[in-house]
């Protein structure tokens, strides 16, 4: 068993972080990338946030999950985008 670190980042700075820790912790490193991409302004993003937290949306994917049972440790790292979320 090993660990995975799957993380979203919009700037690269929670990327950053993710790829730090999955070279400490030699683990894999997957990261999470939705079929339509969010807008790179910050307010533009947080309203979509908003929207998909209270709709309880869940975007598509243009990505592969990976088989999380073979993991007995998943680190997850997003952006904190809405105060209070």
């Amino acid at each position: 068993m090993g660990t995975l670190v799957i993380y979203f980042s919009q700037t690269g700075t929670t990327r950053a972080a993710a790829e730090k820790i999955a070279e400490i912790k030699k683990a894999d490193l997957v990261e999470i990338k939705p079929e339509r991409p969010y807008e790179m302004s910050y307010g533009k993003t947080v309203l979509t946030a908003m929207k998909e937290i209270f709709t309880k949306a869940r975007p598509a994917l243009a990505m592969e999950i990976p088989d999380v049972q073979k993991y007995d440790r998943i680190l997850i790292g997003f952006p904190k985008l809405v105060p209070g979320f």
